[in-house]
């Protein structure tokens, strides 16, 4: 399912997974609601959250070292970056990473503790 906003965010649902993505702008967009679309979707799968517990996760993810080599990519584009973090929180385990430059994707993955992968 694809939300009809300006960053067209995806999430899907399936069987034992919640993942929403959407591509993100590092500079311009620490308003955008990433980090509540994923609040909400925490809050149906996995029980009370913590209110902030997302928008800590996301610094942590962005202060984390790159999995691989960062390199700028010259003017206004930044400089690319592979992050991936881990934690659970609830019932669940949540998958959050960002991949690319200024613009980037990001995403999380959710999966309740019950369910095996």
């Amino acid at each position: 399912m694809v939300l009809e906003t300006f960053r067209e965010p995806e999430v899907s649902i399936t069987p034992g997974r919640v993942r929403a993505q959407m591509t993100w702008n590092g500079i311009d967009d620490d308003e955008w609601p990433f980090t509540r679309i994923v609040d909400v979707l925490l809050g149906k799968a996995c029980g009370p959250v913590r209110s902030g517990w997302t928008s800590a996760q996301q610094d942590r993810l962005y202060a984390s070292r790159s999995v691989t080599r960062e390199r700028n990519m010259g003017g206004n584009a930044g400089t690319s970056f592979s992050k991936r973090i881990s934690a659970s929180v609830g019932r669940c385990r949540v998958d959050l990473a960002a991949q690319g430059a200024r613009w980037h994707g990001i995403e999380a993955t959710i999966v309740p503790l019950a369910v095996k992968r």
